[in-house]
């Protein structure tokens, strides 16, 4: 495959992607979200039971595709990258109860049981940008319905992990929007891309001025890991509508 000139070398072989412009790249890593996150979020989806599913930053479809998801009445993926969107709808064809859109406007009216925001709160460069995604959910949820966020743990950006690490610094974790670089290698690959900090308080504080608030909260532990392990890579929110 080409390399694009939105990619650049680093050092030791890692090679950096701007995922935004060249998706195919960060779509070839098959990492812990695919192993085990994607897994778990499927699981409490299950216990959920909901009829109605919008995956908000669908990406490749690669969520929507790692289950069975045609028990469900219907899934809409919403991926407004063009780029992003080609390689959802050609991972997701074969699933009829699948719908992809990417914009907004073609599911102004509709309203879901379920809304999922995976690895998407972390590429988000300002607090504007978390806060209309958020209000965008929260407008499209049905008033008893759910809504399951997954980042990459705020209080861990330091730990080196299986699969990936930043270079982050806990010193500055009170910068809320701060970029840092994060390495991740899947054995087959190694990419360098670029996230955005948002601590916990930052967090559910956008969630809270959204509309919401967290009913529960999980920390992912690494997968096969021993009671060493340097923390948690993975946070999963769920958070549902604040009653009026």
């Amino acid at each position: 495959m080409n390399i694009s000139s939105n990619d650049w070398s680093l050092e030791d072989g890692w090679r950096r992607v701007d995922w935004k412009r060249n998706p195919q790249r960060y779509a070839e890593i098959r990492e812990s979200r695919h192993r085990y996150v994607f897994p778990f979020i499927w699981q409490k989806i299950d216990a959920l039971n909901p009829r109605s599913i919008l995956d908000f930053g669908a990406g490749d479809g690669s969520f929507v595709k790692s289950a069975d998801s045609g028990r469900f009445e219907s899934i809409t993926c919403y991926e407004p990258s063009s780029t992003f969107a080609e390689l959802a709808k050609s991972n997701l064809n074969k699933i009829q109860t699948v719908e992809l859109v990417t914009t907004l406007d073609e599911i102004k009216n509709s309203k879901f049981d379920l809304i999922t925001f995976i690895a998407v709160w972390m590429t988000l460069d300002t607090e504007q940008q978390c806060l209309s995604a958020l209000r965008q959910m929260h407008d499209r949820l049905n008033f008893d319905g759910s809504m399951i966020a997954a980042v990459t743990h705020p209080c861990f950006r330091e730990a080196i992990f299986q699969e990936f690490h930043t270079d982050f610094s806990n010193t500055d974790y009170f910068h809320n929007g701060d970029s840092f670089t994060v390495f991740i290698n899947d054995g087959l690959h190694r990419i360098a891309l670029e996230d955005y900090h948002w601590n916990l308080h930052a967090m559910f504080n956008q969630l809270y001025c959204a509309g919401f608030y967290v009913e529960r909260l999980w920390e992912l532990s690494e997968e096969n890991c021993d009671k060493k392990s340097p923390g948690s890579p993975w946070l999963i929110l769920l958070a549902r509508p604040i009653p009026r």
